[in-house]
């Protein structure tokens, strides 16, 4: 049986689920979006990664997302 003609962010969207990933990152361009808002700029890089929360104490976001799947926080 086919696959259904899925659109990329939908496909993207699943593959982070199935994978336990909390959103994509690009260290390149210092850019990340959680699994929920995947690419609220409009678009994806090629240089997108798929990722885990990290520990955010700069102040200047919310979150950040990178390789490592650290302990999960109370305040993403």
């Amino acid at each position: 049986m086919d696959a259904p003609n899925q659109e990329v962010s939908v496909i993207i969207h699943n593959y982070l689920v199935d994978g336990g990933y909390d959103g994509l990152f690009n260290s390149d361009e210092e850019c990340a979006c959680e699994i929920n808002d995947l690419a609220p700029c409009g678009q994806m890089s090629d240089n997108c990664r798929a990722g885990y929360h990290q520990k955010c104490d700069c102040g200047d976001h919310k979150y950040h997302i990178g390789f490592t799947q650290e302990a999960q926080q109370d305040d993403k």
